[in-house]
């Protein structure tokens, strides 16, 4: 996937779109409303072990868009671009579109729930199918979204299905600053599953930082330690968060984020 080309596409779609505030960084937020076009943002990841396992203990940077076509439809498009001398794959790039099956109010307040799906090629070649369902409740001082991810690889010695799941909430205590949690678990199928082939179950938590300038910027801050609920003595090259091999019971991600609003 060439990140120049899908930014094209997004953005040449999304006249007369508006994006929301990007309330978290480990969630997809779709936009309500009509008044903006997109936004671009670029993403630090570092972590230990490794941000998503495609460099050693070490900091990738992500590349990307999002942007609301017609009143239903979102897009998103973006590329991780390792730049550590330890990387073990190239560019990765992903695109999703998601549908807004109910979506009631605007930037400030209102209900959210949308589905869709897209697909990913991971660093070691492999092409990776999504589906993704989304609730998001804003109101004036509060803010609840959630996600739920479904992966399909398409390669031998992987799962048939992986579930990913992510959660944040967020309180505005001013009017350009907000604080809050947000959750982050993947490979779920590894409580139930002795073969899962990622390494297990694994699950993030920790605060979650969000500012808006009086322009179009905004910065997030997102993070905490991870949590191995279950190891399952196996691993992959699967492009994960919270690492992908057995015994790595320990650790942090932290994910920072800029993002310009047109």
């Amino acid at each position: 996937m060439k990140l120049p080309a899908a930014a094209l596409i997004v953005l040449s779609l999304a006249a007369g779109a508006r994006a929301t505030d990007r309330a978290f960084v480990f969630s997809v937020v779709p936009d309500r409303g009509s008044d903006r076009k997109a936004f671009a943002f670029t993403e630090s990841n570092m972590g230990d072990p490794g941000a998503s396992h495609l460099v050693g203990d070490g900091l990738e940077q992500r590349f990307g868009f999002q942007a609301r076509v017609g009143k239903r439809w979102t897009l998103l498009a973006s590329a991780l671009v390792p730049i550590s001398e330890e990387t073990r794959g190239g560019t990765t790039g992903r695109a999703e579109a998601l549908f807004d099956f109910f979506s009631r109010g605007d930037s400030r307040s209102g209900l959210t729930i949308a589905a869709g799906g897209g697909a990913q090629r991971e660093p070691g070649g492999v092409n990776v199918l999504l589906a993704r369902g989304v609730f998001d409740l804003t109101r004036p001082r509060f803010r609840t979204t959630a996600n739920m991810v479904f992966e399909k690889p398409l390669a031998d010695r992987r799962d048939a299905v992986d579930a990913l799941t992510s959660v944040g909430v967020g309180f505005r205590l001013t009017d350009r600053f907000d604080a809050g949690i947000e959750m982050l678990a993947e490979d779920l199928e590894g409580l139930w599953e002795a073969e899962e082939a990622e390494g297990g179950a694994r699950m993030m938590i920790g605060p979650s930082l969000h500012y808006r300038t009086a322009g179009r910027l905004e910065a997030n801050l997102a993070g905490g330690p991870i949590f191995l609920l279950r190891d399952t003595r196996r691993g992959s090259d699967a492009l994960r968060a919270l690492g992908n091999t057995s015994t790595q019971d320990r650790g942090y991600v932290l994910r920072a984020s800029i993002a310009y609003r047109f």
